[in-house]
């Protein structure tokens, strides 16, 4: 759940995601092959990084980060399902699905003042329509916006 909402990724890429797509050195995920089949850039927090070494750790560069122990990937299904059991242990009422991992992220980066061109190329969006609902869900608030006097 952590690399979904830490690169704002969809659910279908963090089942595709491998070990070659992870650059420790520079915080960030290469998504291959994904909407439209565009690749793309994204962020990887420095946060998860310990995690991430571990669970890395003894694999091969092709193998899929997140895989069964028959060595296949997970399916879209077993994530959700991980995240359906994440959220009823967490007490949270609202309903939360994983692609609202990806809506916080965009909203949060946003309001940590982040420019909607930057927001549109991590999420992989081609059109900025789609990104622009992001500052609407922003809080103005907590946004770092300074007056220019």
């Amino acid at each position: 759940m952590a690399v979904l909402y830490a690169g704002g990724l969809r659910v279908s890429e963090v089942a595709k995601l491998k070990i070659q797509d992870l650059d420790f050195d520079n915080l960030r995920v290469t998504i291959r092959n994904s909407k439209a089949h565009k690749d793309r850039i994204t962020l990887l927090s420095d946060k998860i990084l310990d995690d991430l070494k571990k669970l890395t750790n003894n694999k091969h560069y092709s193998d899929y980060l997140f895989e069964t122990r028959y060595k296949r990937r997970y399916s879209i299904r077993t994530i959700q399902s991980i995240m359906t059991k994440a959220h009823k242990l967490s007490g949270i009422q609202k309903k939360i699905k994983c692609h609202t991992l990806r809506h916080s992220f965009a909203t949060h980066i946003v309001e940590n003042g982040e420019d909607i061109r930057t927001v549109q190329k991590l999420l992989g969006h081609k059109s900025i329509k789609t990104t622009m609902i992001y500052l609407h869900l922003a809080d103005i608030r907590k946004r770092n916006i300074k007056s220019p006097l």
